[in-house]
């Protein structure tokens, strides 16, 4: 067991996330930046600095590269080695906004517009709204099928939107408004979504 204590500005807390075979840790905290922690020691490898004081969102590995939303509205992709900059992508959205799905990073605008980023160089793959919703959040990328769930829930609270979304083309796959205030969590067999 390790403890590591990483600066965080006024009462802030970590927030992390692992990269899954990669054995590393990615934590961004308001007021110091984006961290690379190595789970074996709990030493931090590097750092990428930010004097940022708004709220942290966990790093995004997706691609080569780490990313981690700025309050400024930029996504920065770092050397996930190195922790050098590799790049700034703007994005019309909340630095929490961002979800991965396979080598695609999915953008939710305050509009609604969801962007699809190459999570390797930033580039875009595709710009749309998904029909029905005002703002919806992915919750769920199934790597096999390629789509990635896309929910809103109803403001009544009576019913949830969710839309399966081909991550790489944009392309619906298919659309259901179930009852209740639902979020999925997992695919099962042919499709079916739990």
């Amino acid at each position: 067991p390790w403890r590591t204590e990483l600066r965080t500005s006024g009462s802030a807390t970590p927030v992390c996330a692992g990269a899954g075979g990669g054995g590393a840790l990615y934590c961004s905290v308001a007021g110091t930046g984006t961290v690379r922690i190595d789970p074996a020691d709990g030493r931090v490898v590097w750092t990428a600095r930010s004097s940022a004081d708004g709220g942290a969102h966990a790093p995004i590995v997706s691609g080569a590269v780490v990313l981690a939303g700025g309050p400024d509205g930029k996504l920065r992709a770092f050397d996930p080695v190195k922790g050098t900059a590799v790049r700034d992508t703007s994005l019309s959205a909340g630095p929490g906004a961002a979800f991965p799905a396979g080598d695609t990073l999915l953008a939710v605008a305050d509009d609604g517009t969801v962007t699809a980023l190459d999570g390797s160089s930033g580039a875009s793959r595709w710009k749309k709204p998904l029909a029905g919703h005002v703002r919806p959040d992915f919750a769920l990328y199934d790597g096999g099928s390629g789509l990635a769930y896309a929910f809103e829930h109803a403001p009544s609270g009576a019913s949830t939107l969710v839309t399966a979304v081909d991550a790489g083309s944009g392309r619906v796959s298919w659309q259901r408004r179930l009852d209740g205030v639902l979020t999925p969590v997992s695919t099962a067999g042919a499709g079916e979504l739990v």
